[in-house]
């Protein structure tokens, strides 16, 4: 791992110190167990590559782009790694060495009304709270990602910083939810970081790392600067050395979620119905149907429906 980064702690930003809510519930089962979605189909959403929500390793070829400049360690071992297996196992051993156990990295597009999801990297991340995040549309509230500084400056948090009661007059159930599937998922402290994406003026990347530690003292100098030159590097490869492969057909691999809201689409009831039935806000809805039409390349619900029960 490399050294010599160290954000100094006037640069770290935390959010502020607040309680929770012991009267939260999850919106789905424990999530404990690293690696096991909540559903039993699990959680794999494909489209075309370049917007795709989810993708992973194997979905990545590595074009071997001359780097420039002196190539920091950490990148070197992943452009030469040879197969999406190694690059796996070297992030793994990286993550646990600093003292993480997870890693997402994901690309966002700032509009006037929030954030647009464009992809996440899903090889690293909780599987069972990515799919609670998606299904949940988390990213149009995430306090983590409102607050977090611009420009790659860390944000350090931990869940008692995350006040369920703030975010409750902000989005009502959808915080509620939003705070129990955190909590069910075990996780309770980490770092992110904002940084502009190398090429595109309008996107950029969300780097979080997290961990199932409680409170936020073990996140040293030390642990910041080994997390920012992983990801860093993480955010190098991926943004410049690699490009991703098409996966199998969307209508195959969309989440289970997006299975009901089809279903329930193609009986033809209306996004309120749909809410109501799944027990979802209409925003998550909303989400859903944008995401699908995307995926489906098609421009409204007839089409959509069309599209799906052709490809079934």
């Amino acid at each position: 791992m490399e050294k010599g980064v160290s954000p100094s702690s006037e640069t770290r930003r935390k959010l502020p110190a607040a309680g929770h809510d012991p009267g939260l519930r999850p919106s789905s089962v424990p999530l404990e167990q690293t690696g096991v979605p909540p559903t039993s189909s699990g959680h794999r959403m494909a489209g075309k590559a370049s917007r795709s929500e989810l993708y992973d390793e194997q979905q990545l070829k590595v074009t071997h782009r001359p780097a420039q400049g002196v190539l920091l360690d950490s990148l070197r071992e992943l452009l030469t790694a040879g197969s999406a297996a190694r690059r796996k196992e070297l992030v793994t051993e990286k993550l646990r060495g600093i003292g993480f156990e997870w890693m997402a990295y994901g690309t966002v597009r700032q509009g006037r009304t929030g954030f647009a999801l464009l992809g996440v990297l899903e090889t690293y991340a909780h599987a069972g709270w990515m799919q609670c995040y998606l299904d949940g549309a988390y990213h149009e509230i995430d306090p983590l990602l409102r607050e977090a500084p611009r420009g790659g400056l860390p944000l350090v948090w931990d869940f008692q910083d995350l006040d369920a009661h703030t975010l409750l007059q902000q989005a009502s159930g959808r915080g509620r939810r939003f705070m129990a599937d955190l909590q069910a998922s075990g996780i309770r402290s980490g770092v992110l970081f904002r940084v502009p994406s190398l090429g595109m003026a309008d996107e950029e990347a969300i780097i979080s790392f997290s961990s199932r530690t409680s409170g936020r003292d073990w996140i040293s100098e030390d642990v910041l600067g080994q997390a920012l030159m992983l990801g860093l590097c993480m955010h190098e490869f991926l943004s410049r050395h690699t490009r991703r492969t098409c996966g199998p057909a969307a209508s195959t691999l969309i989440s289970a979620r997006q299975q009901e809201v089809l279903r329930l689409l193609s009986d033809g009831q209306s996004n309120k119905e749909i809410a109501r039935n799944l027990g979802v806000s209409l925003h998550a809805v909303d989400y859903h149907l944008r995401q699908l039409r995307t995926r489906f390349g098609v421009q409204n619900r007839t089409q959509l429906v069309k599209a799906a029960m052709s490809r079934v």
